[in-house]
C-alpha cells in the first residue's frame, strides 16, 4: 500500500534539481529497484546504519538544508510532540517532505493516527506495510 501511494511521489519529486535522502537502518538501497521504480538514480543518496537518535538528529539538520526534496527515516518507535514539532519546522524552512516509515502496529487507534495526520503538514507519518 505505502509504495502505490509514495512512490508516484518520489518520483514526481525526482524531477525537481533536489536530491532524495534515505535514512536506512541496515538495508542498502537496490540500485536496481531504485532504476526499475523509475527514480533517479543520480538524485537518491542514502546514509545506512544509523541509529534511531541519529536518525531523527539526521532527519532535522538533512530537512532544515533545502538540499533535499524528501528526507525518509525509518523508525520503530513513537515520536514525542517535541520531536513532531522539531521535524515539521525543519520541513517547513527547507521547504521539503519528510516522511517516517515504521512498522504497522497491529493495535494502533484511529484516535492517535487522525491526531498526527492533523498535526503534520509537510513532515508525515506512513506506516509501512
Amino acid at each position: 500500500m505505502t509504495q502505490l501511494l509514495l512512490l508516484p511521489l518520489l518520483q514526481q519529486l525526482g524531477q525537481q534539481s533536489r536530491w532524495q535522502l534515505w535514512l536506512t537502518p541496515q538495508q542498502k538501497l537496490s540500485r536496481e529497484w531504485v532504476q526499475s521504480s523509475g527514480l533517479p538514480l543520480s538524485k537518491v543518496m542514502q546514509i545506512s546504519q544509523l541509529s534511531p537518535a541519529n536518525t531523527l538528529e539526521s532527519m532535522v539538520r538533512s530537512l532544515r538544508t533545502g538540499n533535499y526534496s524528501v528526507v525518509i527515516g525509518w523508525l520503530s518507535e513513537e515520536l514525542s510532540i517535541e520531536e513532531h514539532e522539531r521535524l515539521v519546522a525543519a520541513a517547513e524552512e527547507g521547504h521539503a517532505m519528510g516522511f517516517i516509515m515504521r512498522p504497522v502496529r497491529k493495535y494502533q487507534s484511529a484516535r492517535q493516527t487522525t491526531f498526527w495526520a492533523k498535526k503534520f503538514t509537510q513532515t508525515c507519518i506512513i506506516n509501512r506495510v
